[in-house]
């Protein structure tokens, strides 16, 4: 499968959020068997697959800034 991290920050700076949201995209995939975030498969509406675009597009939830945040695409 395939896998990305998104690192805790660096650094601060005056009225940074504590805790983002993000939506990811997996060019060029497969339709995965699952996706997990931080190693828990989450829930089938919180991804959708294009077929045509052949992008699997992951919603990931509020998180701390501070929390690092690893999604894996089970193939």
């Amino acid at each position: 499968g395939k896998q990305l991290t998104i690192h805790p920050r660096e650094g601060r700076f005056l009225g940074m959020p504590d805790s983002r949201a993000y939506t990811v995209e997996f060019l060029a995939q497969q339709r995965p068997s699952a996706v997990s975030i931080n190693g828990k498969q989450i829930a089938s509406d919180a991804w959708s697959y294009d077929n045509a675009k052949r992008v699997v597009t992951v919603n990931v939830p509020r998180t701390s800034c501070q929390q690092a945040i690893t999604i894996m695409l089970k193939d």
